[in-house]
């Protein structure tokens, strides 16, 4: 009798036993938190952890192909791995207005980049801050904060449009912030309306934007390289404000999600139902967005297997189903997979493959342990 494929078929299933059981261990394990005063931040073994070594070389081999300048991936608080690279010959070029969005490098070789809109979902957490301090009620009209005829809207019409419309996409408002629909009644991507969320927080605080985010944010965090900045020329039109960030500091972002909004005991927003809010759709007809976060929400049924017609999202099929993202253009990313205890960066020019987010999970997935 041949015993070698019940052999095989054995060290498989021990295999995906032990992987299993890192996986689990790393869950449970106490959250680390790299310290504030400090660049350091604890690395482990991606093998010791259960991480295919050969899956993982075939992700960085990926995401530098793709014109990444940098790649972080971290869980349970540690580092797993980080790479960098220089920019591909032409790519900033390439795509249009990147190199717009540069600044440099820190003196460790982190790129400095104005990450577009993953700002956005530094807002959110910015307005969850604000809003436990008792400053910003998201439910009260926008003209409360900012004065009448902030829009080009009739005035009774922009009456109704509350923080919470910002937040969801859902103001009714064009990108000119003329009236198109009723406040909530509808999804619809606007940079230039959602913008007006940070004149919000600077009215109800009394305090620049980059001073309250520093002393609500990314000080506590130990976001050292990160900082508002006035934009110029075409980028300006979108929106006035950037935010200027390395792969580690919107890592350090990512780490405070991933930990219900503490950090290393400390409850840095003070709500713990904020997170929740935001992760929940913020309208009926658009199922992956949240609050100013992407979902990835599904867009299959489950039971059969099947598409869902009716489906409106934004859907990474190889991801899991309670990841979040903070996305900016260029293929810019904050993921957090709270399940996997998971958090990962990308920055760079445009990706090479049309859909980043569909070809670089598949990959991620097959080196996560357990998977």
């Amino acid at each position: 009798m041949n015993l070698q494929p019940i052999a095989s078929v054995l060290r498989a299933c021990l295999a995906l036993a032990l992987a299993a059981t890192t996986l689990a261990a790393a869950a449970a394990e106490a959250p680390y938190f790299p310290p504030t005063d400090s660049p350091d931040w604890a690395t482990t073994d991606p093998a010791a952890r259960g991480w295919d070594a050969a899956a993982l070389d075939r992700v960085f081999a990926f995401a530098q192909a793709q014109g990444s300048t940098g790649l972080v991936i971290v869980q349970g608080g540690r580092l797993i791995a980080e790479r960098y690279w220089p920019l591909l010959p032409g790519a900033a070029s390439a795509t249009g207005g990147y190199a717009a969005l540069q600044h440099g490098h820190t003196p460790q070789g982190w790129p400095l980049e104005d990450v577009a809109s993953i700002q956005k979902s530094v807002i959110s957490v910015l307005v969850g801050i604000a809003r436990a301090k008792g400053l910003v009620d998201i439910d009260r009209p926008v003209s409360s904060y900012l004065g009448s005829g902030w829009s080009r809207a009739p005035a009774d019409k922009e009456a109704l449009i509350t923080s919470r419309h910002l937040l969801g996409m859902a103001s009714g408002l064009d990108s000119q912030f003329r009236y198109e629909a009723p406040a909530g009644t509808r999804w619809s991507y606007n940079t230039a309306v959602y913008g007006q969320l940070a004149k919000v927080l600077e009215r109800a605080s009394g305090q620049a934007l980059g001073e309250l985010s520093a002393q609500w944010l990314t000080r506590p965090l130990g976001m050292s390289d990160s900082r508002w900045v006035a934009r110029a020329g075409r980028l300006r039109a979108a929106n006035d404000n950037g935010f200027v960030t390395t792969p580690r500091d919107l890592a350090r972002l990512g780490l405070l999600v991933l930990n219900g909004g503490t950090w290393a005991g400390r409850d840095v927003i003070g709500d713990p139902g904020w997170l929740a809010t935001s992760f929940a759709p913020s309208q009926p007809d658009y199922a992956g967005y949240g609050l100013l976060w992407w979902l990835n929400r599904g867009g299959y049924d489950a039971a059969s297997g099947t598409a869902k017609k009716d489906f409106r999202g934004w859907f990474v099929p190889g991801a899991p189903a309670d990841m979040v993202a903070a996305r900016g253009h260029y293929d810019r990313r904050l993921y957090v997979a709270p399940g996997l205890a998971l958090v990962v960066v990308r920055l760079g020019p445009q990706a090479a493959t049309r859909h980043f987010d569909q070809a670089f999970w598949p990959l991620l997935m097959q080196a996560v342990p357990g998977r």
